[in-house]
């Protein structure tokens, strides 16, 4: 690896750390090859055996302004989340609400399997727990008031995991409703919407490397096809999910700039690092 400044690399390794800075260079090492040449692969197709020597033209400072590109990433992705989710909080609070004001504790809005095998109870126990650690002036209000506390003050002490899952236990009419005020037909892909966006939130405020993710299969397409970002190929790669996200913030509010902010970002990726590029993120440049 090319270091062109020693002091400032042992500082960016002090404040960093070698083990977190190494998942951003692991993609330049050269790739352990058979006798015929071929990749050596250790566990998936995807998975390659790696030397311990560099490929040429790997620097540091590149590996810090691709450390940068992902950090800025996960702060745009969180954004957008942050929308989402409380967006999806007050559409399920609103909706809901209108039925009965105590829905969230309902049996009849919740498909009867998810009754039968448990599942429903273990929503409600983690429900109440995280209820019972929320202070907003709201809840604390209600409390002293001895009032039962309906699904708009509830909704709020929810996290993005917590809304997902109570949305997948829902019955088909509730969902399928719900799904359409975002133009989507088919609940079932908003559920798996759901859950991988919580994951990959969760990724996010861990600081979890972004950039180059990969999932193990590919998701639904959401009301159109996916073509919002230049150079976009359809893959499991992160751009299916930043482009899904993008399709959700334009339903949400339709004069989202969002896109465009990730679009100027992409736009940024690091140039000259071996093996690392736009086409790791689902990109063809």
């Amino acid at each position: 690896m090319i270091i062109s400044c020693e002091c400032k690399a042992k500082r960016k390794l002090a404040q960093i750390g070698y083990y977190r800075l190494s998942g951003y260079w692991f993609p330049c090492r050269q790739i352990a090859r058979d006798g015929q040449g071929n990749p050596q692969i250790v566990i998936q197709p995807h998975m390659l055996e790696r030397l311990n020597q560099f490929e040429a033209g790997t620097d540091f400072e590149s590996i810090i302004r691709l450390y940068l590109f992902d950090k800025k990433l996960r702060l745009l992705l969180l954004d957008a989340i942050e929308r989402i989710e409380i967006f999806f909080k007050n559409l399920i609070a609103h909706d809901l609400g209108r039925l009965h004001a105590e829905a969230h504790t309902q049996d009849s809005f919740i498909h009867t399997k998810f009754i039968k095998n448990g599942i429903w109870s273990k929503w409600q126990k983690r429900a109440e727990d995280q209820l019972g650690r929320h202070e907003s002036d709201s809840y604390m209000w209600h409390r002293r008031k001895g009032l039962a506390m309906p699904i708009w003050v509830a909704t709020e002490s929810w996290d993005f995991g917590q809304m997902s899952k109570y949305f997948s236990l829902l019955k088909g009419t509730h969902q399928n409703r719900l799904a359409r005020q975002l133009d989507i037909n088919n609940s079932r892909d908003l559920i798996a919407w759901l859950r991988e966006i919580n994951t990959l939130r969760n990724q996010c405020a861990h600081h979890a490397r972004v950039w180059n993710l990969r999932k193990n299969q590919a998701m639904p397409l959401l009301g159109r096809a996916m073509t919002s970002f230049e150079g976009f190929e359809r893959s499991q790669r992160l751009l299916v999910f930043i482009d899904g996200i993008s399709y959700l913030l334009s339903r949400i509010s339709h004069n989202s700039e969002w896109s465009i902010q990730m679009d100027e970002h992409l736009k940024t990726f690091p140039k000259g690092l071996p093996n690392c590029s736009l086409r790791n993120m689902g990109g063809i440049a």
